[in-house]
């Protein structure tokens, strides 16, 4: 019946042309010095008061290799000619025309509309706030609910009850700025077309953006295997003993979602009661290797097939990281592994789980250094803080949450593959 609980690529951008959900971004002015997030930012506007800011929606296409972008392009590379020789004349951006504005605006809608279609589990796994007025510390009675109860009254000077908001481990997150910068040389500028650099520049920043957010997410979840930290009963064992694999990696997840609904909400204690199960994995081949287990539809191998009651499943997540070469080094973001899946509730099932967003992506542009051969400099950055705190619950490293069985995910050991091993 297909691969139809498997997220792929494909299948993410149809759901953001479906959804028709936009991504916020900006370029901002004087906003960064030196590689560090400074304050006193605005954001950049043209002559007639336009901002250098939008919400930029998906179209009817994928984004790569379409008309839309081949025009986008072709636009850039006009402009990108057009404004070469009074760009070298100005001393700051704040003094550019509005057409070298037109540019990098069209620049700040490419590389927006290249990540919006990587793969992005940050709205996926959390509630995702952004808000520009965000203070540097984020106070969390923010994001917690309310909750309420009506009581009989006479109406004659009876004191209402009160709305109450959660109370537990409440406190506040501080932002994080990360950025990331480029630098155009005159070896470039001599031996390579601006129109093609540019491009290859674009899918960097895409990549580097959407990478760094995977790993701030998933990063945690990682962490806490890696120190042992996961509690019983947030931890699941592989079933070795059955019949057959596919029946092995049925009870594994089975007991592995009996555990994750016995789970209690941090803050309240009471059943958590998901509206969606996820399920996160390493590669595509385990991924496969669950789709019709979750369904209940069990292969058997040298044993009989069986159709099983399906376990409830509603999707599932490969991460495999990513490897990137930076100059002599490798960047790894490190995957889930093989023989590991978390199982989890997703900030839209019912979990706490957030991400503040001051700045989403954006982009700044300025003069670079005659003295480097350096024509011109890009930087890239981005604001936010996430609260996964509740969400990692009794197994969270930092240690707030002291009560057993509290949380919204389960680290499960996976049955060996008997087709490859």
């Amino acid at each position: 019946m297909g691969n139809e609980l498997i997220l792929t690529k494909e299948k993410y951008i149809k759901q953001i042309m479906a959804m028709k959900t936009g991504a916020e971004s900006a370029c901002f002015f004087n906003f960064m010095a030196d590689g560090y997030i400074k304050g006193g930012d605005e954001i950049i506007c043209k002559s007639n008061k336009e901002s250098l800011w939008s919400t930029v929606e998906p179209a009817s296409e994928v984004w790569q290799n379409s008309s839309g972008q081949q025009k986008l392009m072709g636009e850039i590379e006009s402009l990108l000619k057009k404004v070469k020789n009074r760009y070298e004349k100005r001393s700051n951006i704040s003094q550019f025309p509005d057409d070298y504005y037109d540019l990098i605006n069209k620049i700040r809608i490419d590389i927006t509309r290249r990540r919006m279609e990587t793969i992005d589990l940050t709205g996926i796994i959390t509630d995702e706030r952004i808000n520009f007025n965000f203070s540097k510390s984020v106070d969390l009675t923010e994001f917690l609910p309310y909750a309420g109860r009506f009581k009989e009254m006479h109406f004659t000077g009876d004191t209402v009850p009160l709305l109450q908001q959660k109370t537990g481990a409440i406190g506040a997150i501080s932002m994080k700025a990360y950025g990331l910068g480029h630098g155009r040389t005159l070896e470039d500028e001599l031996y390579n077309l601006d129109i093609f650099q540019l491009i290859k520049v674009n899918d960097a920043v895409a990549r580097a953006y959407v990478n760094e957010r995977n790993n701030l997410i998933v990063g945690g979840m990682l962490a806490i295997t890696a120190a042992t930290g996961w509690t019983a009963e947030q931890h699941q064992d592989a079933i070795v003993a059955l019949a057959s694999f596919d029946l092995n990696m049925y009870r594994t997840l089975q007991l592995a979602r009996k555990k994750l609904l016995a789970l209690k909400d941090p803050q309240t204690g009471q059943d958590i009661k998901p509206t969606q199960i996820y399920l996160i994995v390493g590669n595509l081949a385990r991924a496969e290797n669950v789709n019709d287990v979750i369904r209940g539809q069990l292969n058997g191998y040298a044993t009989p097939a069986q159709n099983l009651q399906p376990l409830g499943i509603d999707q599932v997540i490969i991460y495999d990281g990513d490897t990137v070469t930076v100059g002599k080094d490798q960047e790894v973001f490190a995957g889930v592994d093989e023989d590991k899946a978390y199982m989890f509730v997703p900030s839209s099932g019912g979990s706490t789980a957030i991400t503040a967003v001051k700045r989403p992506l954006f982009m700044e542009m300025g003069r670079g250094d005659i003295w480097q051969f350096v024509r011109d400099k890009r930087s890239w950055g981005f604001v936010q803080q996430n609260y996964m705190t509740e969400f990692y619950g009794s197994s969270d490293l930092s240690g707030v949450i002291t009560d057993t069985g509290r949380g919204y995910i389960v680290e499960i050991d996976l049955p060996a593959d008997e087709e490859t091993t």
